[in-house]
């Protein structure tokens, strides 16, 4: 590379010449290596290389690399948890994560329950103050109020090692639901994420289309060749791939009756 400014770089070695360019302040090669990242994020499934390049990442304070990382991560979010490297991820990415409002998850409570069984996983490596601050970017108030009563009568080892706070997030999520937004208004601070919906795919907030089944608008014309009526008369077949569907106007149980209508395509 020193000679000709050119090097094959992949998924395998990515890390490995940056950090080399990081010892020996090749900046060019960490520049160029850096945006590589970027196209190489995707590549893994398994997700044990994103998560290797976020903690690289932090130990060299890339910022760009981190967020790179968490953007696919959030994205991808419920194939992370449904993989075996979520119980591996260190307790500064899961914070990380937490924080983030473009989680893309079934619902809040669906995280609330795989944030249970990573701290039940990780243990004693675990510290309750760590658990705490975690707990404390739970959405209680975005938990639909059916779950968060079934919430309430679960025996997990966060509900007990942790119940002022996790009684306190119940509380607040049961007010949101049953208080008119007026009256919520007044205490709420503007500036916080706990009222911010991320992006749900539960029953009520998605829709699936097949794309290979998707069919396309096509013209349909008078059999007669030689009608010409300059497509003033065409008909079209039905398009698929435009779908409408309704979704409540927000997660409270005072707005389930309230339906937005959109179009997806």
């Amino acid at each position: 590379y020193l000679y000709t400014r050119q090097i094959d770089v992949s998924i395998t070695s990515a890390q490995c010449l940056h950090e080399l360019a990081f010892i020996f302040g090749v900046k060019k090669l960490m520049g160029d290596v850096g945006r590589v990242f970027t196209l190489l994020i995707p590549e893994d499934n398994t997700f044990r290389t994103q998560v290797s390049m976020y903690e690289y990442g932090v130990r060299t304070h890339d910022l760009v690399l981190q967020e790179n990382v968490l953007q696919y991560l959030s994205w991808n979010c419920e194939f992370l948890i449904n993989s075996p490297v979520w119980s591996t991820i260190s307790f500064h990415m899961m914070d990380a994560l937490l924080q983030r409002s473009d989680l893309i998850v079934k619902d809040e409570a669906f995280l609330l329950e795989a944030l249970e069984r990573w701290i039940q996983d990780n243990g004693d490596e675990i510290s309750s103050d760590q658990q705490a601050s975690l707990v404390k970017h739970i959405r209680f108030l975005l938990i639909p109020v059916d779950k968060l009563y079934e919430i309430q009568f679960s025996s997990s080892i966060l509900h007990q090692k942790q119940e002022k706070l996790y009684f306190t997030g119940l509380l607040r999520g049961f007010q949101f639901n049953a208080l008119p937004f007026s009256k919520i208004r007044k205490q709420m601070d503007n500036m916080s994420s706990e009222y911010l919906t991320r992006i749900y795919t539960g029953d009520d907030w998605d829709l699936f289309i097949n794309d290979t089944t998707v069919s396309h608008a096509v013209p349909q014309y008078p059999r007669n060749p030689h009608y010409y009526d300059y497509n003033y008369n065409q008909r079209y077949l039905p398009n698929n791939r435009i779908q409408s569907f309704s979704t409540p106007a927000h997660p409270s149980a005072l707005y389930i009756e309230k339906k937005v209508q959109w179009q997806a395509q």
